[in-house]
């Protein structure tokens, strides 16, 4: 499954991947949100899986889902309104670096 991205004018990208078909045919999907996406109110790239169970990519990168999104989940509730603690860059560093380090205990 190769993909590819697209720079558009807006320096915004287009994600895409490639599949090839048991038919012989390839087949281009797109994978980020589109405008029919936000009128539907769903966000595509949140539902996608773009390895399928079994395959060893699968079992490389999908155990690791659980621990990631209960960090995130953690991050999301440190900061007040979800509001980053420190107002320049290296005290924001400083306060990611803390909580990595606290979440590695």
């Amino acid at each position: 499954m190769p993909g590819s991205d697209h720079k558009r004018a807006d320096a915004t990208f287009r994600w895409y991947a490639d599949y090839a078909l048991p038919s012989g045919l390839l087949h281009r999907e797109r994978l980020d949100q589109t405008l029919e996406d936000v009128t539907a109110k769903f966000n595509l790239p949140e539902h996608l899986q773009p390895f399928p169970k079994g395959t060893p990519e699968y079992e490389a990168v999908y155990h690791r889902r659980p621990d990631a999104e209960s960090l995130h989940d953690t991050l999301d509730n440190l900061f007040y309104k979800g509001r980053m603690i420190a107002y320049f860059k290296e005290t924001q560093d400083l306060a990611m670096l803390s909580f990595a380090r606290s979440a590695m205990r």
